[in-house]
């Protein structure tokens, strides 16, 4: 109870320093956040767009090869060329119909790719102009979800660590200055109170900070005067 009321306590008082650390920390994330999103949704998108172009280029050759041997119906070589076909394609599913929508070849890895979503794409095969048949061949997206889960940890790893280090950067920033030249005003304020009124606050190179300086040095001269 002792600590969380502390913690609370500590939350509840404001400085300048902490919000200035909270304030760019707040606006470095949303940027940091956005920004990986993008990345991370582009990836996805390119990775998608390029197993769909190979999918429709395989299933191209495949009908093309086709055309010429199913031209007189020779099922038993067409399957046999399936067959050497899914060698390369262990996580295919490749389905060969001829043109009356028959299946004669059929070849699922449902071990591999049951229950997750998969391309596919078909294409009709043609030999001089008529239509023997037609191939459908389906992909899965296992490794663009392995992809995808990855990227989305390595992302929010990277962000953390990110943010981290940006606000042990901004802390010992803050640290060295804002608050070193306000310990150092607030010296200075308290020596003068003490009624050395030729004492005078050593300039800041900050700005800001030495508009403050100089106004409490004025004041100091007034009284001394």
């Amino acid at each position: 109870m002792n600590i969380y009321g502390n913690l609370m306590r500590w939350l509840s008082r404001r400085t300048v320093g902490r919000d200035l650390v909270a304030g760019v920390v707040i606006v470095v994330t949303l940027v940091v956040i956005v920004m990986g999103f993008v990345n991370y949704f582009a990836v996805i998108t390119l990775a998608e767009a390029e197993l769909r172009a190979r999918l429709v280029r395989t299933n191209e050759i495949l009908a093309r090869r086709l055309g010429s041997i199913m031209e007189n119906d020779n099922f038993g070589a067409a399957v046999a060329f399936m067959r050497e076909a899914k060698k390369d394609l262990p996580e295919a599913e490749l389905r060969l119909e001829d043109e009356n929508g028959k299946i004669i070849f059929y070849f699922n890895n449902s071990s591999e790719i049951d229950g997750r979503t998969h391309l596919q794409a078909e294409n009709d095969i043609v030999f001089n102009d008529t239509f023997v048949g037609r191939t459908r061949l389906g992909m899965n997206t296992a490794r663009i979800n392995d992809v995808r889960t990855n990227m989305f940890r390595t992302m929010i790893s990277l962000m953390a660590v990110l943010v981290l280090a940006l606000l042990l950067t901004i802390r010992v920033i803050v640290q060295r200055t804002l608050i070193r030249s306000m310990d150092r005003i607030q010296e200075g304020i308290r020596t003068i109170a003490a009624g050395n009124y030729d004492h005078r606050i050593t300039p800041s190179r900050y700005f800001d900070v030495e508009l403050i300086i100089h106004e409490i040095n004025n004041m100091a001269h007034f009284i001394s005067n």
